[in-house]
């Protein structure tokens, strides 16, 4: 058997960041699955809403988010591939067979007021720009999933962490 690890190498790149938020599941869960904070939790999305007839999180919705990095701007398809409130929200960018990434939220309730959030990265088979970066230069392709590695790794610990204070700011509010 061939490890296509070695022929493709952004088959192996997966990132999962974590992070206990100060609130209860249900609070995390109703942020992290309205799409329209996505923008303003998240560096590089700059617009997310539901495709019809979706208008909110369910197994098979689809929605729509634009992304901005650096000059470039592209506009994806998004499927939701999991949906287990409050426990799992999970899509794939492009169609969910041949995804080109998958990304997900798991939320494990650790106490009455106490959730841990685990966001996810995995790149898939499909096309990408960081694919079309090292099939330009494949000498370099190491350099560039590292870069690319850790660039969404600060991302993702950045949207937790905004998540996190409205959380927290939404559970410790008496109204």
């Amino acid at each position: 058997m061939v490890d296509t690890r070695a022929v493709d190498p952004l088959r192996a790149l997966e990132i999962e960041v974590e992070q206990v938020i100060g609130a209860p599941a249900e609070v995390v869960w109703a942020l992290v699955t309205d799409l329209t904070l996505t923008p303003l939790v998240n560096r590089e999305t700059a617009e997310a809403s539901w495709l019809p007839p979706a208008s909110g999180p369910a197994t098979g919705a689809a929605f729509r988010a634009t992304n901005v990095l650096g000059e470039q701007r592209w506009t994806v398809d998004c499927h939701v591939t999991r949906c287990d409130a409050p426990r799992a929200f999970e899509w794939t960018v492009l169609e969910p067979a041949h995804p080109s990434s998958s990304w997900w939220y798991r939320l494990t309730p650790t106490g009455p007021a106490e959730t841990t959030v685990h966001h996810g990265f995995r790149h898939g088979p499909n096309r990408s720009g960081l694919r079309r970066r090292i099939e330009a230069d494949p000498a370099s392709a190491e350099a560039i999933i590292e870069f690319r590695s850790d660039m969404l790794r600060s991302n993702m610990v950045h949207t937790l962490t905004q998540f996190a204070q409205r959380a927290e700011a939404r559970a410790t509010d008496p109204a």
